[in-house]
């Protein structure tokens, strides 16, 4: 049986979302983490705040683009 065009479409955008949020939870796992553990140990040591700062912004941005891309995705 053949599918319309459409239908394969539809199915393809469906499985890319699927893996695109499939890669975002990992990644929100990491985040929390990466916050708890910065209270945790509420450093005050200038370099360790600093990589938490980056790990913080860094793990905003894959989550920023992984979001836009499932909005233009869909």
């Amino acid at each position: 049986m053949h599918k319309e065009p459409s239908e394969e479409n539809k199915e393809d955008e469906l499985d890319i979302s699927t893996r695109i949020q499939a890669l975002r939870e990992p990644l929100s796992v990491i985040q929390n983490s990466a916050y708890f553990l910065n209270l945790k140990f509420n450093t005050q040591d200038e370099k360790d705040k600093k990589h938490f700062e980056i790990i913080k912004k860094e793990l905003e941005h894959a989550l920023s683009l992984i979001d836009d891309f499932l909005l233009k995705s869909v």
